[in-house]
């Protein structure tokens, strides 16, 4: 799974938000009122030369839309609680060794929408995951989330 579909999932298992009614991953729908998951890349992998781990450091924006300020303002706060300083945290299979807000909410401005206009925040995240697939060693270990394995 994608950075973006385990933050999804987070969300979704908190009751912050509902994948398709008020959730969605990727392009912000035309709604007043949505949390949008963007995968915004990152930095390159670590990757330990031998029989170790791949970490990968992908990032994400969230956007919060709401027409009241004060909604918006409260869901992206409720947001940033939810995943910044995570740590050790297994979400949709995947463990993150860390979750860190880069910043604290941005406040984007009004949006306009076919719904009215509406309040738009931006809250970005800095992660680090190990990758699911294990990873061959050179003697023909791999390693996966709980044990070493010899062929």
């Amino acid at each position: 799974m994608s950075v973006g579909d385990d933050f999804v999932q987070y969300l979704t298992e908190l009751g912050i938000g509902t994948s398709g009614i008020n959730l969605w991953l990727g392009t912000a729908p035309d709604r007043a009122a949505a949390i949008t998951v963007v995968e915004t890349g990152g930095p390159a992998p670590y990757h330990d030369y031998g029989p170790g781990e791949v970490i990968d450091h992908p990032s994400v924006q969230i956007l919060v839309r709401n027409p009241a300020y004060l909604l918006a303002r409260d869901k992206v706060d409720l947001i940033r609680d939810a995943f910044d300083g995570l740590a050790n945290w297994p979400i949709n299979g995947t463990r993150y060794l860390s979750i860190t807000a880069m910043s604290d909410p941005a406040y984007l401005g009004k949006a306009a929408t076919s719904q009215g206009e509406t309040h738009e925040f931006s809250l970005n995240f800095a992660t680090m995951r190990e990758r699911a697939a294990p990873v061959i060693g050179l003697c023909g270990a791999y390693y996966d989330l709980s044990r070493w394995h010899t062929p």
